[in-house]
């Protein structure tokens, strides 16, 4: 078992991209989680056989949805031993909507 850090940068805020990550881990069965960051960017911790970490990886540079991925940094970190696959969500629903779609002007906008 490997872990893997990966921060996708692009459009990937407030276009359902947490959403299709986690779908993607699950049909890996790969663990972990995935949350939207203060920046703009989506950080992914994710775990599984070396196998399968790369194939989430091709999978995730295809921009599911209609997101646009643009950058990937992916680190190698100490295994997490995660149960399952999360999404990570700010404290409140309304808090985590309203911080993703601000990202997603800051991102359309300028």
């Amino acid at each position: 078992m490997r872990t893997f850090r990966v921060k996708v940068f692009g459009r990937v805020q407030g276009v359902f991209f947490r959403k299709n990550v986690k779908e993607i881990a699950d049909e890996l069965c790969l663990k972990g989680g995935v949350k939207n960051c203060s920046d703009g960017c989506v950080e992914i911790i994710v775990e599984g056989s070396e196998e399968k970490l790369e194939e989430f990886i091709l999978k995730i540079k295809e921009s599911p949805g209609v997101s646009k991925v643009e950058e990937l940094k992916v680190r190698k970190i100490v295994d997490g031993n995660f149960k399952s696959f999360e999404i990570v969500k700010e404290e409140s629903f309304f808090r985590d909507k309203k911080n993703a779609v601000g990202n997603l002007g800051k991102r359309l906008f300028g």
